[in-house]
């Protein structure tokens, strides 16, 4: 999947930060390098904080979004689905 590819199914997939009990703080983390426009800061800080916040109660919501993209036809939501069962958020 490209980014181009895998930004789009991230905004359909409608879920709000505020309503998933993650630590906002180690989100903010991601969100300052993705505003750094610097691939290297975003790969890395994605690669250091993934796991926590998929640990943190972020995996449950991700996997029943991907599944009403499935249902509802969105691109690239069933490779997603396999991907996510498969590494988790890796």
């Amino acid at each position: 999947m490209t980014l181009a590819e895998a930004t789009e199914l991230a905004a359909a997939l409608e879920l709000d930060v505020d309503d998933i009990a993650i630590c906002h703080a180690c989100l903010s983390f991601v969100s300052l390098a993705i505003d750094s426009g610097d691939e290297r800061k975003v790969a890395g800080s994605i690669t250091r904080m993934a796991p926590d916040l998929w640990t943190e109660g972020l995996a449950q919501p991700v996997r029943l979004a991907l599944e009403r993209a499935r249902k509802r036809c969105v691109a690239n939501a069933e490779e997603a689905m396999v991907a996510v069962d498969k590494s988790g958020p890796s």
